[in-house]
């Protein structure tokens, strides 16, 4: 197992949904949970359209054993990313979990 420790980004577990005065259900990000993890993080595709919305993509590798899946945010340096897709846990030669890569995206505009 690689120690995945250059970048530091807080892993942010599924939202929960509570209900306002007027009974719509909104989300309750303070009652996410919350876990900060040593990762590598790195840009991997950027893409504009109509000059108005940029979509960059990101790539975590982290260690295995944190939980994370598709619904879960990260938060590095100051911005909020999505999980695109289900982590992929990669096995070494053992069988073993070596390593979890994750698909990040953050959308602006």
């Amino acid at each position: 197992m690689l120690p995945f420790t250059n970048d530091r980004a807080v892993l942010v577990g599924e939202i929960p949904y509570i209900t306002d005065p007027y009974g719509n259900k909104i989300p309750d990000p303070n009652g996410a949970t919350r876990e900060t993890v040593g990762c590598v993080i790195h840009d991997a595709n950027s893409l504009e359209r109509n000059n108005t919305q940029t979509e960059t993509d990101y790539k975590m590798f982290l260690n295995p054993g944190h939980n994370v899946d598709s619904l879960s945010l990260v938060e590095w340096e100051g911005k909020t990313l999505t999980v695109e897709g289900s982590p992929a846990v990669w096995k070494d030669y053992h069988g073993q979990p070596h390593h979890v890569e994750l698909n990040l995206k953050k959308v602006n505009g």
